[in-house]
């Protein structure tokens, strides 16, 4: 059989008919009803504008958080707050050095340049607005800034550790004697024992892994945000976001019918 006679108009016509011919059941029709009752169309062709913003813009969060290279100041556990050592407060801040902020500096750069040759602002409409023709070169270009933060949370991990245990080990040379000094008395009991030393050692070990072991975990924080939504039909009625959209991409030739949708005439009925 051929498609005109399963459709009723081949040569014998609905005698051979095969589609179309089951009823649409009755619940399934007062159900679309009852959605057209509550969400009737809008009485305005807008097709065309809807479609041509829909197509060529989109809006875009894009950003680094959590890149804090700065200072790190680690708090004095309370527990050797009172110690008489040398220099104890200089040992609880952490310089990353120029070399992680020169890292740093370069990232933000590169996302810069993503944000220069990709988005532009919509001051008042929240986020930037995209060309959805270059969404995909767009995310091509994140992946590549989330792998170049992946390489700086490792070299920040490294050399955050390396800089905390040189910290950790300066400070138990400076508060080892301060202790036996003056022990907190949760270390009175160590001083006349036979292994006090290393009791000693390892409680002092034990204050100080938790604070400087933070330290490491801003590297975890670091991360590459994006967020991409649709326009809006409240921002295609929006004139102020017109504008916006022609000033951003001047060269998707916006026409005035675009900035309302024209209402539908009025049917009339056949006579």
């Amino acid at each position: 059989m051929s498609l005109a006679d399963d459709l009723g108009i081949g040569t014998r016509g609905f005698a051979d008919r095969q589609i179309g011919l089951d009823k649409v059941p009755e619940a399934q029709v007062q159900a679309l009803a009852q959605d057209f009752k509550a969400n009737p169309p809008l009485p305005f062709d807008i097709a065309r504008p809807v479609l041509v913003f829909n197509c060529q813009i989109e809006f875009v969060e894009f950003g680094l958080e959590k890149i804090q290279l700065q200072r790190q100041e680690i708090p004095i556990p309370s527990e050797i707050m009172g110690l008489a050592a040398k220099n104890i407060h200089g040992l609880f801040r952490l310089n990353p050095g120029e070399d992680l902020i020169a890292k740093e500096d370069e990232l933000e750069k590169l996302k810069h340049e993503i944000d220069k040759k990709f988005t532009r602002p919509a001051r008042g409409f929240g986020g930037s607005l995209i060309r959805r023709l270059d969404k995909d070169k767009f995310l091509a270009e994140v992946k590549k800034l989330e792998v170049a933060l992946e390489i700086l949370r490792t070299v920040v991990r490294a050399q955050f550790q390396n800089i905390a245990e040189k910290k950790c080990q300066e400070l138990i040379n400076n508060l080892l004697l301060a202790i036996k000094r003056s022990p907190p008395k949760d270390c009175i009991s160590f001083l006349n024992a036979k292994d006090g030393d290393a009791k000693l050692l390892k409680w002092l070990q034990n204050q100080l892994d938790k604070p400087f072991a933070k330290v490491a975990k801003v590297a975890d924080e670091m991360r590459v945000t994006y967020r991409l939504k649709g326009v809006t039909f409240e921002s295609l009625k929006a004139p102020e976001f017109i504008a916006r959209a022609q000033e951003a991409f001047p060269d998707l030739q916006l026409h005035e019918e675009y900035t309302a949708a024209p209402e539908m005439p009025p049917t009339t009925s056949p006579q």
